[in-house]
């Protein structure tokens, strides 16, 4: 593949992620990914099944950017699903957030996830269950990362470097 100038495979400035999320989201984890994101140059917007404001687990709250029917993953270059057991079960109750999903995987986009968020991985059919990630352990591999922890810290870096690749080809042979 020939590298584009206009993704440079150094950094992730001017990239857009998105956020999925639901009412119920650990907002450590959304915190975290989130200062990491910006402080390397990525822009971050929150995509949920409704508008307006979201209520995370512990109460703090987050503006909706777009929901599922204003947006798509189209106009991002990368997914990243937080934890929150509330958020990923109402996540889960949307088939929009499958589709969503799987449009980033079969666009080779980088996808991560960290906590309950892993779950919602596994329901769209993007990682298997042999793809385990408990006892707090995290996965790397084709443009997805995963921590079975809540807190993205752990992920931050790994997130961020297969961002910096903006598409993982490799999947193509897989798909």
């Amino acid at each position: 593949m020939v590298n584009n100038p206009n993704f440079p495979q150094d950094n992730i400035k001017t990239r857009k992620i998105a956020f999925l999320v639901a009412d119920g989201f650990d907002e450590r984890s959304v915190s975290e990914m989130k200062k990491a994101l910006l402080t390397a140059g990525a822009a971050v917007m929150t995509v949920a099944p409704r508008l307006g404001m979201l209520t995370g687990a512990n109460g703090e709250q987050v503006k909706a950017d777009l929901s599922f029917l204003t947006g798509s993953s189209v106009m991002f270059d990368a997914v990243y699903v937080p934890g929150g057991e509330a958020s990923v079960a109402a996540l889960q109750n949307e088939n929009e957030s499958s589709n969503f999903l799987n449009e980033a995987y079969w666009h080779c986009k980088t996808i991560a996830a960290s906590g309950a968020g892993v779950e919602l991985l596994k329901k769209a059919g993007i990682i298997q269950e042999s793809t385990d990630t408990k006892d707090s352990r995290s996965s790397v591999g084709a443009g997805l990362v995963t921590n079975a922890d809540d807190g993205a810290a752990k992920i931050a870096s790994a997130f961020i470097e297969g961002i910096s690749q903006h598409r993982h080809w490799e999947r193509e042979l897989a798909i």
